[in-house]
């Protein structure tokens, strides 16, 4: 498959929603955003003419608690990839489970092989929790959660080096993609995430297509080929896919944004 360069369209003058990944955009990944983001978020959600959304693979519950005290300023949460999506008031405008359009005994087959596989991978510690149920999401992690910073850095250092949760990804993609129509992407150091094919970030272009925006901002740092950044960050109906390596990234391209749109009025 060729790789498709992120989106760089021409800003325009008007609407613009500013539309973030949360885990290692807006904060490090499962910490709490940093009072900086907190100030830019306030700051953005009082400017003319924008509007600010997340979409994340998480559920409501861990995005509001890593969001911590900017949530209040989203205009809408796109959780679990926009298939469980709320709108300011956390009012439910759409929702599936992953359980239901599979069926019971397809979904069971499907986490017992995840189960089975975590049994027999070779990684530098375990700590169990190892799959993140959520309604249209299932977050599968080689060495389970929560683990420490210092975990963390040892399972970076250990998949850069032997690939266990690559390798665990592409074979359970291999069995089960085709055959029951599932993506895996790889959703950080130690997991991935899987969730039936279509169930991606672009899903949340459903209930933002025809908001009337003018530029469509994303931001996210998993914005590779296979990452769950990429297909929104190169889709046609946004204005730019901005890739990020952190959130003092972030911040700074939001400024850049923002100093663009300001040169347009």
């Amino acid at each position: 498959m060729t790789e498709k360069p992120l989106q760089n369209k021409p800003l325009k003058k008007g609407k613009t929603l500013f539309l973030f990944d949360i885990d290692g955009t807006l904060c490090e990944p499962k910490l709490e955003v940093k009072e900086n983001m907190v100030q830019q978020i306030k700051n953005l959600s009082e400017m003319k003419d924008i509007e600010i959304a997340c979409v994340t693979c998480n559920d409501l519950q861990n995005a509001k608690r890593e969001l911590k005290d900017s949530f209040q300023y989203f205009n809408d949460y796109f959780t679990e990839n926009g298939v469980v999506t709320y709108d300011k008031d956390l009012k439910i405008v759409s929702k599936q489970t992953m359980r239901e359009l599979l069926g019971n005994e397809k979904y069971e087959t499907l986490t017992k092989f995840f189960l089975d596989y975590i049994e027999t991978i070779d990684v530098p510690f375990k700590v169990g929790n190892y799959l993140d149920e959520r309604s249209a999401v299932i977050n599968v992690s080689a060495v389970g959660n929560p683990v420490t910073l210092e975990q963390r850095e040892q399972m970076r250092v250990w998949e850069k080096e032997k690939h266990p949760v690559e390798k665990m990804r592409k074979a359970c993609e291999d069995k089960f993609g085709k055959e029951y129509g599932l993506r895996f992407t790889k959703g950080g150091i130690k997991s991935f995430d899987v969730f039936p094919v279509g169930w991606d970030k672009t899903y949340c272009l459903k209930f933002i297509k025809d908001k009337g925006y003018d530029n469509i901002i994303f931001f996210g740092d998993n914005t590779y080929p296979g990452g769950a950044d990429y297909d929104l960050a190169i889709n046609d109906n946004i204005t730019k896919g901005i890739s990020v390596k952190g959130p003092e990234d972030t911040i700074k391209k939001i400024n850049e944004i923002l100093k663009e749109l300001e040169k347009l009025n």
